[in-house]
């Protein structure tokens, strides 16, 4: 069972952290552009590529990370059911 927690607190925790901190950065840039001189057309291309960027951020962690935490998993649930044959 504590793979299932180090799965829940080694992955999707930081994941969801990082993913609601960038959006507040996302937010933050396009509340902050919005009172610059630049034009709409600007400012949405810069606020586009910063969203992709941030959402490479994510994912790039998640792709990461997730390997890992999967090889864990069998390897406990392996781990159980060879005991669970040889007492």
């Amino acid at each position: 069972m504590w793979a299932y927690t180090f799965l829940v607190v080694g992955l999707f925790v930081p994941l969801v952290a990082i993913a609601i901190f960038n959006v507040l950065l996302i937010y933050r840039m396009k509340t902050l552009n919005s009172n610059k001189q630049k034009t709409g057309a600007q400012r949405m291309r810069r606020l586009r590529d910063v969203a992709r960027m941030v959402l490479a951020v994510v994912l790039i962690f998640a792709v990461c990370q997730l390997p890992y935490h999967v090889m864990e998993i069998i390897s406990v649930q392996v781990i159980l059911r060879t005991f669970q044959f040889y007492p």
